[in-house]
């Protein structure tokens, strides 16, 4: 992915059409985690900043989703996973959400595993809970005026 690709927020299914609310939006900025190590993909997580806001409509169908508490492990709880094609090739970087008092949580972000979702085969997701990029300076902190649930 680089800067001359696009963001599509929105889109449910890539076979229709167009979608009533999506959006695609440029990229300004990939700002991978200083840590990663391609080797044995630890620190599998990126950064992306838009060059505009995205425009969230009033009926919720395209909504931000909040960062979860820094430490929390939220192991043994439900999840959600989203992608293209059901977590196999492709759906890198999705997102896996829990829902916490009524709001959506991102804890986890797809990074690789074996085949499409097989019982003997893991599904490995980077932990969003460890906020190195917050703390880094990537990610703008609730003291910076930036609210940590939406």
């Amino acid at each position: 992915m680089t800067t001359s690709d696009y963001v599509l927020v929105g889109d449910h299914n890539l076979y229709s059409g167009s979608e009533a609310n999506s959006q695609w939006m440029q990229i300004a900025e990939i700002v991978n985690h200083p840590s990663y190590d391609s080797n044995t993909l630890d620190n599998d997580i990126a950064l992306i900043r838009l060059k505009t806001e995205i425009q969230f409509p009033s009926d919720n169908k395209i909504a931000p989703v909040c960062l979860p508490t820094a430490g929390e492990m939220y192991d043994s709880v439900d999840a959600t996973i989203t992608g293209w094609e059901l977590n196999r090739r492709g759906d890198s970087g999705g997102p896996m959400v829990v829902e916490e008092n009524g709001k959506w949580k991102l804890v986890g972000v797809v990074s690789w595993g074996y085949g499409c979702a097989r019982p003997e085969g893991p599904g490995v997701y980077a932990r969003v809970t460890r906020r190195d990029m917050e703390t880094q300076g990537y990610i703008a902190t609730p003291a910076e005026g930036f609210s940590q649930s939406p």
